[in-house]
């Protein structure tokens, strides 16, 4: 080999030795992004993140209009990221829908509530199946999880506890909600989720204010299913005219803020 083909041959070598180096570098942004799964009924395996006690950066994941604290919420073996805002005595615990990856869906729609913050403290997460949510089991630790939010709440000073449910969490709050220590609930296209007649036990069994939400755009059959549900329950009932859960909101964003504040009047330590 002459000394011109030598060089060459040590300059391919080390271009090569360079581009293997750069690909070994570590994985690229796409593929630590971690795009979270959504499951209807079980349980998902979390993406790799953060370890299990930590604080969970809710920014990096979730929009919000609002300034938000980044929390994690533990019940038993089951650890969620969650968010805070607000301040006050009345505590407002809001639960998902299926859709929105988690507790982002209440997060985009927090502006709803900009004319609470200083009278009430809000507080969402990921239910176990949701989002980041890391559980064993689903339905059981959704329970557990609910009652751990209330009584966050009711640790950061909370006198009043009101659950704001959408779609499947409007089923959750009623459901679960009178036995987890609310004071009043809202459920916003909760009804579908379970068995007629599941539902209205659940609404019969508790004397807790209950008020029963859902729009045209649910269909006129649930409309009017729900209205004589709430009839027959003596459940309280409002109807709107577009959405779903939360995207029935800013439309029903009155009704919600004047119920959310009769609750923090009639709760209230000296009112009991």
């Amino acid at each position: 080999m002459n000394r011109e083909g030598g060089h060459w041959s040590l300059c391919l070598t080390a271009l090569l030795l360079m581009t293997l180096s750069g690909c070994a570098a570590g994985p690229s942004a796409e593929a630590t992004a971690g795009a979270s799964t959504t499951s209807g009924s079980k349980a998902v395996a979390a993406p790799p993140g953060p370890e299990p006690g930590s604080d969970i950066p809710n920014d990096t994941r979730c929009s919000s209009e609002t300034k938000i604290v980044p929390e994690t919420l533990k019940a038993g073996s089951t650890t969620s990221p969650a968010a805070s805002w607000g301040s006050g005595t009345t505590g407002v615990l809001l639960l998902h829908q299926t859709d929105g990856d988690g507790m982002c869906g209440w997060l985009a729609h927090s502006q709803s509530f900009n004319d609470l913050t200083q009278d009430a403290r809000f507080l969402t997460f990921d239910l176990c199946g949701y989002g980041q949510a890391q559980c064993a089991g689903t339905e059981t630790n959704q329970r557990r999880q609910i009652t751990a939010g209330i009584d966050r709440l009711q640790a950061s000073g909370a006198q009043a506890i009101v659950i704001v449910g959408a779609s499947l969490g409007g089923y959750l709050a009623v459901h679960f909600g009178p036995a987890a220590g609310a004071d009043s609930i809202i459920s916003l296209s909760g009804y579908g989720m379970a068995a007629t007649d599941s539902f209205q036990h659940d609404l019969k069994r508790t004397n807790r204010p209950i008020l029963l939400t859902t729009s045209h755009a649910d269909s006129e059959t649930r409309y009017q299913e729900l209205r004589d549900v709430a009839e027959a329950t003596g459940k309280d009932f409002a109807g709107f005219d577009t959405g779903h859960g939360y995207t029935m909101l800013p439309e029903a964003k009155a009704t919600v803020e004047e119920r959310i504040r009769d609750a923090s009047v009639q709760f209230s330590p000296t009112s009991r």
